[in-house]
C-alpha cells in the first residue's frame, strides 16, 4: 500500500506517476509501460514524464532498468516501485447484536420515529 501522504518530498505529478506505476506492478513490484503509455495515462508530455522518473529514481522511489530485446533493439525500461508495503493485519471482529424484532403490538404503539 502506498503512503502518499508521507511522500511530502514529492510533488503531485511525481505522485500521479508512482501511482500509474504501482496499478501496473506486479507481486514483486515490477512493471514495465511505456512512457508514452505513462504519458498518455498521465496526461504529461513524454519529457515532462522522463524528467519526473528522474526524480523518483534520484529519490529512491523507483529503479529503472533499461531493457534490450532479443532483436538487440531497446525494449521499455522495466520499473520497481520501492515503496514499502504495510504489514498485513487482521481484520477487526466488532461484535454484533441484532436488535430484537418488534412484535406487532409494539410497532403499532411505536412512536420513535415522531421524535
Amino acid at each position: 500500500m502506498l503512503r502518499l501522504g508521507e511522500m511530502q518530498d514529492l510533488k503531485a505529478p511525481q505522485k500521479l506517476l508512482i501511482l500509474i506505476l504501482a496499478s501496473y506492478a506486479n507481486d514483486e513490484s515490477e512493471c514495465w509501460p511505456s512512457q508514452a503509455t505513462l504519458a498518455k495515462i498521465a496526461g504529461m508530455t513524454p519529457k515532462t514524464v522522463r524528467s519526473n522518473l528522474k526524480v523518483l529514481q534520484e529519490k529512491g522511489y523507483i529503479t529503472s532498468t533499461q531493457r534490450i530485446d532479443k532483436a538487440g533493439d531497446l525494449a521499455t525500461n522495466l520499473y520497481e516501485v520501492n515503496v514499502v508495503p504495510l504489514e498485513p493485519s487482521k481484520p477487526k471482529v466488532v461484535p454484533f447484536e441484532r436488535p430484537r424484532p418488534q412484535t406487532t403490538e409494539e410497532k403499532l404503539t411505536d412512536r420513535s420515529w415522531a421524535e
